[in-house]
């Protein structure tokens, strides 16, 4: 059996203890090999690195400093801590699998000269985007990309967007979504209309998109829309306060309401009950919640080239707006009002359909031919 090793800032550490499970749900589907895990967390302080081991997961601290500042130099640093690590456990990797294109993947073009092994990368466009428009990095990205034996994009809308600054070799890319349990969705016919969702991490309720969806949920209230929204998930005390005053700053008291975090099956028992999740926020990677909510066929809306956009131009339970405009997306919100039966029984009746594309064993098929076909090129 092969064995990869995969390098991530996004996953649990004891190091980083909120962090998605994205690429955990990844490394746990697959089976077709040995999977060794370097769960990496950036520290400026030079003295704060640690490393812990636990099984065939590594939690690495590393140094670097913040706003990408000789992100080159710290890469190369962690690529040496990486290959004098797997050389004293005397682990001989077959592949490197970087989950980010330009944090995790520099480490891995480093690495795969070392070790002589090749290597793919994952693209997530929120993060990867600040450092694609760098003009100084581009010769670097440019290698790494031609140098990957494989090229996976977790953002869709991402592809289109580096194309246009790197030569993309299509028979190396392909799609990857995140990964999200899938046997614990309630399938209702049944849902109170014009009642919508919203879930996000409430400490950056900005970048989120909440401001201009309170001022849309305005604006289609004082039309005579008896439209609520629910919105979920956590945040510090602070932010907690700065969420109640702008629904009260808006007078939408009687309409909107503040419920908090919950655990992922208290959400799970209750998605379904809703006429659809809304979530138009900027430059999201993927965003598993669109996800999880289709699953329990409740219809979206998600922004226009983020997020989820590229993997559901065939899933007609959807609506894709401009997170900047409030404009679209009231006008999306009425569109989601307008046709939220007709959706629900679409995604009831393609439910199988939506089960198969976001789930592990079509694309884990996939990476296993990819495996077995990977050699490393000297060049």
């Amino acid at each position: 059996m092969k064995k990869v090793i995969h390098l991530s800032v996004d996953y649990p550490s004891p190091n980083k203890i909120e962090n998605t499970k994205a690429v955990k749900n990844l490394v746990s589907e697959m089976h077709f090999c040995d999977n060794y895990v370097f769960a990496l967390t950036r520290t400026s302080n030079p003295f704060k690195i640690n490393e812990i081991c636990c099984g065939n997961v590594v939690y690495m601290r590393f140094w670097g400093l913040p706003f990408g500042l000789f992100l080159i130099f710290s890469k190369l640093i962690l690529s040496i801590r990486i290959f004098n690590y797997l050389r004293r456990k005397q682990i001989k990797p077959d592949l490197i699998f970087a989950h980010k294109l330009c944090f995790e993947g520099i480490s891995a073009f480093f690495l795969s000269y070392l070790l002589k092994i090749p290597f793919w990368v994952s693209v997530r466009g929120e993060a990867d985007s600040k450092v694609v428009k760098l003009f100084y990095y581009k010769p670097l990205i440019r290698s790494i990309i031609k140098k990957s034996s494989h090229v996976f994009f977790v953002s869709a809308w991402f592809k289109p967007i580096l194309s246009r600054d790197f030569f993309l070799d299509h028979n190396k890319t392909s799609l990857l979504p995140n990964f999200v349990s899938q046997n614990n969705f309630k399938l209702s016919e049944d849902f109170n209309s014009d009642t919508f969702l919203t879930i996000m991490d409430l400490n950056v309720y900005k970048k989120k998109g909440l401001i201009n969806l309170l001022i849309s949920f305005k604006y289609l209230i004082e039309l005579g829309h008896n439209f609520s929204l629910d919105i979920i998930g956590r945040g510090s005390n602070q932010v907690l306060d700065d969420v109640r005053s702008l629904i009260s700053f808006h007078n939408l008291s009687n309409n909107v309401t503040l419920i908090g975090e919950l655990s992922n099956s208290e959400v799970t028992d209750r998605l379904s009950s809703y006429s659809a999740m809304v979530l138009p926020s900027f430059n999201e990677s993927f965003g598993m919640v669109y996800v999880e909510s289709l699953l329990a066929c409740v219809p979206i809306l998600c922004s226009n080239n983020s997020g989820i956009e590229g993997f559901v131009d065939w899933v007609e339970a959807k609506v894709s707006v401009d997170p900047n405009s409030v404009e679209s997306i009231s006008e999306g919100l009425l569109y989601l009002s307008q046709n939220q039966s007709k959706f629900r029984e679409w995604l009831i009746s393609h439910s199988n359909e939506v089960n198969c594309y976001f789930g592990p064993k079509l694309h884990v098929d996939s990476m296993i031919k990819l495996l077995c076909g990977v050699v490393y090129d000297e060049r």
